[in-house]
């Protein structure tokens, strides 16, 4: 692979990654701060695309970076721990008190992504980002879901932060919902408290997507939900946590209308080393056997073995997945209309890639 002169800046973050996830020690973060002309601008602009921010602040804290990390960078640093632990703290009292009376009403709902990892695998110490609230529940309790959601305030919609009000969805998002309800709408609403204006809610219904390659039934994953501790939120069995974490990445990666406009955010990558890290019982083959039996074991070994190729790590092995996912298939993707296309050169680079149209359409057609 051709090096930039961001190299320095990148392997940090991939370094943090694997000292956050318990792969490496913290001297691989240290080393390219050592480089010459190390840019903490740069790291911090790729920490931020990639959703790592975070994660890296909390690693450059350490004491053992301390000499190598100039003081106004730690001052900037420390300030975003603590700013995203008051946040994560209203967050999750607000997501708590949506799905107690989700469960009062009845309906099975689960927290996932940030809100479950934050907690339970990134040591709720404000170090995992959320951005929304992410929750699992059925596509036949929508409207208890909405009833439910509006008596607490919330409206279906999104920001419009310059009219400073939650405004409805347009009519393209509502009928991509109608054909595929994968989700149900969003909805939101406008607070005021420290570290938060806003509570933006995402309801996704699936695993997968709506009539795709992948169709998984939902109830083995709600009838396991494991209830909410005091002040908490309810969440997914761990290898239900782990497959929602690990499709979601598929998913915003295999298909054009997410591939070309985001970036393979490294977040989701150490989401999947620090569940294996947390939940021993998902190694040694275990993992593996289970999406084997639900028919998920392509978009997974997809994912774990991109995942083992930039960052080194031996995740498809561990989960007894070696060997499922053909090359042909690693270096497909899926356009708009149903075609496969395929994609050149290695994920790290693709994860590097600003100009994502460049990057996917000069490949040829499968």
């Amino acid at each position: 692979m051709t090096r930039s002169d961001d190299d320095a800046e990148w392997s940090c973050l991939e370094q943090v990654c694997l000292y956050t996830a318990g792969r490496a020690p913290i001297d691989g973060v240290i080393s390219p701060l050592k480089q010459n002309g190390f840019s903490f601008g740069k790291l911090l602009e790729q920490a931020v695309r990639h959703k790592v921010h975070l994660v890296t602040a909390d690693a450059l804290g350490q004491r053992e970076c301390a000499a190598f990390v100039p003081e106004k960078w730690r001052w900037v640093l420390s300030a975003m721990l603590v700013q995203n632990r008051l946040r994560c703290r209203a967050l999750t009292k607000h997501a708590a008190e949506l799905t107690a009376a989700l469960v009062a009403s009845g309906v099975p709902v689960a927290g996932r992504k940030g809100l479950s990892l934050e907690p339970w695998v990134y040591g709720n110490r404000g170090a995992r980002w959320l951005s929304d609230l992410d929750f699992l529940v059925r596509l036949e309790d929508r409207r208890v879901v909405e009833e439910v959601a509006k008596a607490l305030g919330y409206r279906t919609g999104t920001l419009d932060r310059a009219r400073g009000e939650v405004v409805s969805h347009d009519r393209k998002y509502l009928l991509t919902l109608a054909t595929s309800p994968d989700h149900l709408p969003r909805c939101g609403k406008l607070v005021d408290e420290e570290g938060l204006d806003y509570l933006d809610v995402d309801w996704a219904t699936s695993f997968t997507w709506w009539k795709g390659d992948y169709e998984l039934d939902l109830a083995p994953a709600l009838a396991g939900i494991v209830p909410a501790a005091p002040g908490g939120v309810p969440r997914l069995p761990p290898r239900y946590d782990l497959l929602d974490v690990t499709l979601h990445f598929f998913r915003e990666a295999y298909f054009e209308s997410t591939a070309l406009s985001k970036p393979d955010h490294l977040i989701g990558f150490l989401d999947i080393l620090m569940l294996l890290k947390s939940y021993p019982e998902l190694r040694g083959g275990g993992f593996g056997s289970f999406v084997r039996e639900i028919g998920a074991e392509q978009p997974c070994a997809w994912v774990f073995t991109h995942l083992d190729r930039s960052l080194g790590t031996t995740v498809v092995q561990e989960v007894g997945l070696a060997g499922v996912a053909s090359e042909d298939f690693l270096s497909s993707w899926r356009r708009s209309g149903g075609a496969l296309a395929r994609w050149a050169g290695q994920m790290r680079e693709r994860m590097r890639a600003v100009d994502r149209r460049s990057f996917f359409l000069g490949g040829a057609p499968a």
